[in-house]
This record gives structure tokens, sequence and C-alpha cells, in this order.
């Protein structure tokens, strides 16, 4: 069941246009890299500030290699990250979220469950629902590293950011953790989401549903509610879309600790929580419906 149900996801319209969404939104943060780059050779060639430091300038051009442009998409993207992060979500509520209500409203739920329990259904669906999620990441974050080496070259020597640098060795590491990390992200809100069927019971409604709490709800609460009360700001910040791709992004910082991943990990770690309260309840509401 579970095999079947992965290829009705893997094979549908929505993984190529999601993938060909992700990649543009990838590719937007690349042609940036690459017009900052354009820009300083231009001066270089130009000659026409006879005070440009040359060596300086040759040392920033060779600093952007394909490592560079992929460091940038995740965590310097100057707004590239939020738009990756809310189509992501907003996948979630167009392919996930109302799959148990659309079943129930068209006598297929009922069908599987004269042959099976709803628990089990529930299980087949969810962990389905995963492994397609974490393939489509992991296509789109290799094709992604591909890009990057396409659009900046591929690196010569470490590249340096602020006062670090980092190697080919390192960057296989962080775009490693990142492809778990957005993945986890995906999959967590997806499974609260799923379980939130057990209040509504409108196939729309959860379609937008995470769209509205992870993405509007944050973003008014912060400029509302944090403006009006602004010792609850540090709070809700941690709750806002741009958090979740570059909660990595502390391992670049000299001063930071592993609590400041924690921090930046509060949606997922909320998220996990109240999808462990709700589950029982919505397990034993839907096992009773259908009986």
């Amino acid at each position: 069941m579970i095999k079947f149900e992965f290829k009705r996801y893997f094979f549908s319209k929505t993984t190529v246009f999601i993938l060909f969404f992700l990649l543009i939104v990838s590719c937007i943060s690349f042609f940036t890299s690459l017009s900052e780059k354009q820009e300083w050779v231009y001066q270089l060639q130009s000659g026409v500030d006879p005070n440009l430091n040359t060596k300086a300038v040759i040392s920033v051009i060779e600093n952007y290699s394909g490592l560079q442009f992929l460091f940038n998409l995740w965590f310097n993207s100057l707004g590239v990250d939020v738009v990756l992060i809310i189509v992501l979500i907003s996948w979630i509520g167009v392919s996930f979220s109302p799959r148990m209500q659309i079943e129930k409203e068209n006598g297929f739920g009922d069908l599987v469950i004269t042959r099976s329990i709803f628990k089990k259904r529930f299980y087949d669906i969810l962990i389905a629902q995963s492994l397609y999620i974490v393939s489509v990441m992991f296509i789109y974050v290799m094709i992604t590293v591909i890009l990057a080496m396409t659009f900046g070259g591929l690196p010569t020597a470490p590249f340096k950011f602020a006062d670090q640098y980092f190697s080919i060795l390192k960057m296989s590491i962080i775009t490693f953790l990142q492809f778990i990390w957005l993945s986890l992200v995906v999959l967590s809100i997806n499974a609260f989401c799923l379980a939130c069927n057990v209040w509504i019971e409108n196939k729309y409604l959860l379609q937008i549903l995470p769209f509205v709490l992870f993405v509007i709800v944050p973003v008014l609460a912060g400029t509302i509610i944090g403006n009006s009360i602004p010792i609850t700001a540090p709070a809700l910040m941690l709750y806002q879309p741009e958090v979740l791709v570059g909660a990595l992004g502390y391992v670049f910082q000299p001063y930071a600790t592993f609590f400041n991943f924690i921090e930046h990990s509060t949606v997922v770690i909320t998220t996990l929580i109240l999808f462990a309260v709700i589950y029982p309840i919505y397990i034993k509401k839907w096992s009773e419906d259908y009986l």
C-alpha cells in the first residue's frame, strides 16, 4: 500500500511543477550572485578607478565560485530564501493536507477501512507522503548543486565568507545538512496539518491551512503584536518564514552556540509537539467516525 501511494504521488504533474518552481527560485539567487561577480569583473577590466585595489578585487572575483553561489542561496539571498520556504509550505497544502478528507468525501476511505483500520491507513499515507517529500527534496538539492556550479564555476579553492573559509568538503557537509533540515521542516509541517483534519473537515480550508498558519499568521503576529508589545518581538521573530531556511546559519557565526540553532528550530519543535498532542485525538475521532 505504501509503495502504491508513493508512486501515485511521485508520478504526478505536481512533482514536475514543484521542482521546476523551486529551481526557478534558486536560479534567481544564482543570477543575483552572477551579476555581483560581473560587476567586480567590469570594475577590474574597465580601469576607471585608479585607486582600485586590483589584488583585492581579483580575490573577490575568485571567491565567487559555485560554492559561494550555493551558500548565498540559503544564507545570504536577500529574500529568495523566504520565497523558497513559502513555495514549500504552499506545496504541503496543495498536495498533502486534505488527502484524508478527500478520501472520506469520495468514499474511497470507506472502502479502505473495510479491509483495514484507520490508524494503519493514516500511517500508510503519512509514510508515503514523507518518502515522496524526502525524494523531491533530494532531487531539488542535487540539481541545485549542479546549477550552482554551472553558474559560478567549479571551485578551485575554498571561498571566504566573513572570517571563515569553506572548503569543498565543508560545503558538501553543509549541503547534506541543509537537505536533512529542509526535509524535516516540510515533514513536520505536513504531519501537523494532516492531523488538523480532526477539526477542519473542509478540503479547501485544509489546502490553505499551511500557508495561513506558517506564513500569514507569523507575519501578522510579528508586525502587529510585535510592534504593539515589543517584549514579544524576539519570540515572535523565531516563527517567521525566513528563519526556517537559514536555521543552519548559526554554524557560520563564530560566537554562536547550539542553543542558537535550537532557537531557530522553534517552528519545527513546536509543530512536532502539537502533532504529538493532536495525533491520538485525531486517530480516536476518525476511527469512531468510520465505524
